[in-house]
């Protein structure tokens, strides 16, 4: 994570998202990905859940991605 003033320490942060939609869980993710080191998708939350949806957050964002079912 880039250090900057609101978040001066070399902590990692985690950004939990619950959300019922795929579009909206990539949304979020990709609009923080410069303020949170990792994202704990819980994935048992999103409507119309599908392997592929799950395997492309994994393949897109590696070792970021914490899936939580």
């Amino acid at each position: 994570m880039k250090m900057n003033k609101f978040f001066p320490s070399e902590i990692k942060y985690c950004l939990p998202i619950i959300n019922s939609s795929k579009e909206e869980v990539l949304k979020e993710i990709l609009q923080n990905l410069e303020y949170y080191d990792f994202f704990e998708v819980w994935v048992d939350y999103i409507e119309n859940l599908d392997e592929k949806f799950v395997q492309n957050l994994i393949d897109g964002f590696k070792e970021k991605i914490i899936v939580v079912f």
